[in-house]
């Protein structure tokens, strides 16, 4: 999902809704208003924000400065934002500093309780819902199986762990009404998108949650599967710190190798009508120590 939009609010300023990066906006928000005002300039708007430096406005649109908390009054003063856009920026200018993932969606939180229903699908916040659980990308890659079945309680059958049928079934609903499932002529579905889409802070934010909800299910699969049905390995190794970046390298082209190999086992069972079940694969590497 887009980052911007070019849509003006009522008094000839740019929209904020629907932005995820403040930065984005300041640079919108300028070019609008250089476009729209003759003479309008970097000094024009330090002058309507009460700001001693001329430069401040384009240091923060290049990331070479952050938004002071106590300055933020007076950049949406500058911006023409009243009312809940102001809010709305302030939550956002917050949300992007911080580097605490509870924090950056507690501020999300307020985003998308400020955007108007008509502009929240700009927020890209069908990618933070679809890796808020893991059985949304679980059933996205069970709609393909030659031998499913749209029912819930067919699906609660098959899964291995505990999986309400309420879930299922929101889940379910969820996955058709935002696209990422679709009902082809045949009368069984497909998946419409194999890569999801999003802005960058939204894609970032739901990337690790989805990690972090990935490592709970390894550990509750641990003790519900049979050992000949689980792989964990665990490795212990020293290298140089300048190999880390090669064994970064080394992991991500495993990675891609075994989805290609899953991609053509997925052709290959259907060739041969072959049972098929949804896996998940982690792979982990972290540093123990400091060089």
């Amino acid at each position: 999902m887009p980052e911007k939009t070019s849509e003006p609010c009522s008094k000839g300023h740019l929209n904020i809704y629907g932005y995820t990066n403040y930065r984005t906006y300041l640079k919108d928000f300028f070019e609008h208003k250089k476009k729209n005002k003759a003479g309008y300039s970097y000094r024009v708007f330090a002058r309507e924000a009460k700001l001693s430096s001329p430069n401040y406005l384009k240091l923060l649109i290049d990331g070479k400065r952050n938004l002071g908390e106590k300055t933020i009054p007076n950049i949406i003063q500058a911006l023409g934002l009243e009312g809940n856009m102001g809010e709305y920026f302030t939550n956002l200018v917050k949300m992007n500093h911080t580097s605490c993932l509870q924090k950056k969606e507690h501020y999300l939180h307020h985003i998308k309780s400020l955007t108007p229903l008509v502009h929240k699908r700009k927020l890209g916040l069908e990618t933070h819902r679809f890796l808020s659980h893991w059985i949304n990308p679980v059933l996205t890659e069970m709609v393909e199986m030659s031998n499913f079945k749209a029912d819930p309680y067919w699906i609660t059958k098959k899964m291995v762990l505990d999986s309400p049928l309420k879930t299922i079934s929101q889940s379910w609903q969820f996955l058709l009404e935002s696209g990422f499932v679709e009902k082809i002529k045949t009368g069984g579905f497909k998946v419409k998108d194999k890569v999801i889409l999003s802005s960058d802070e939204i894609k970032n934010m739901a990337v690790q949650r989805f990690h972090l909800l990935m490592l709970d299910t390894a550990k509750k699969v641990l003790g519900i599967v049979p050992i000949d049905k689980r792989e964990y390995r665990a490795l212990t190794i020293r290298v140089s710190e300048n190999s880390v970046k090669e064994l970064k390298e080394k992991l991500k082209k495993f990675h891609d190798d075994i989805h290609v190999w899953s991609l053509e086992q997925q052709e290959s069972s259907k060739k041969n009508n072959e049972k098929e079940i949804v896996l998940q694969l982690n792979m982990q590497m972290f540093p123990f120590t400091d060089a």
